[in-house]
């Protein structure tokens, strides 16, 4: 009776045995794809996994094709695989690819597994963010900036950075000023403190003597990020982003010499 009882144990242990250590993928889901585009950078890095192989395996190659289209100009770009070891000491494939992003752009990027053609992509649309200075009073000093066309991205240390010469002098030095966002719908807002830049830009150019500021450029800095990871079609993972903004900030003429500046731009 005794032999019976562990023959009935091992039949029903053998069965959750191999689904534990045979993990696979029981719908079309073909595969794994992690990683973030990085507009700072000139090569892209996603970690790619064949989620219809056990996760103990993992072949020189992976078995798939990853390639990337920039929707609007039709640009393709292949990936090339390489067989990297992570911080656990688990190998992992890392595909690699010379690419830059940047906003306004829109990346399609498509796994195939070479054996029976199942695909995963993940459809990546940088938004093109826009500034509007608002209209002031006719005594203030500050401006009033919108920012618009986020799409709910995060723009991170953001900064207004101002470029000034001194009149005679073809050009000249930049400088920054932290951009305190508050969040509107669909953008942010933030103030230009115009009064404190002329002050600033005086000090940079004549130190402790008088002189005139030229205004040249102005523009809001910062690198737009992905709140979160975009998820991958008929696949696992998800893909984040983040790309540097340079945009200038369109201030009125009569805000720029208000407050003492020579609006050179």
């Amino acid at each position: 009776m005794r032999r019976l009882t562990v023959l009935l144990a091992l039949a029903v242990l053998v069965p959750a045995c191999d689904s534990t250590f045979e993990p696979r993928v029981e719908d079309a889901e073909a595969f794994a794809i992690f990683g973030t585009l990085d507009g700072r950078a000139a090569t892209q890095r996603l970690r790619v996994q064949d989620l219809a192989s056990s996760v103990f395996e993992t072949p020189d190659r992976l078995p798939a094709e990853i390639t990337s289209t920039e929707i609007t100009s039709g640009r393709t770009t292949t990936w090339r695989d390489s067989l990297v070891t992570l911080s656990s000491g688990d190998p992992a494939h890392l595909f690699l690819a010379g690419l830059t992003v940047a906003p306004g752009e829109t990346h399609r990027i498509e796994a195939v597994r070479t054996t029976d053609g199942a695909r995963s992509s993940v459809t990546i649309a940088f938004p093109t963010p826009t500034v509007a200075a608002r209209p002031q009073d006719t005594v203030s000093t500050a401006v009033q900036v919108d920012v618009a066309g986020l799409g709910g991205a995060r723009l991170l240390e953001p900064v207004v950075r101002y470029r000034v010469r001194r009149p005679a002098d073809p050009d000249g030095p930049s400088f920054t000023a932290t951009a305190v966002l508050q969040a509107t719908d669909g953008g942010a807002v933030f103030t230009a403190f115009l009064a404190t830049a002329e002050i600033r830009a005086g000090s940079i150019l004549y130190g402790t003597e008088d002189g005139d500021a030229v205004l040249t450029d102005a523009r809001l800095e910062g690198v737009m990020a992905s709140a979160a990871p975009v998820p991958v079609t008929n696949g696992a993972g998800g893909v984040a982003w983040a790309v540097p903004i340079s945009i200038p900030i369109p201030f009125a003429p009569e805000s720029i010499t208000r407050v003492g500046f020579i609006d050179g731009r």
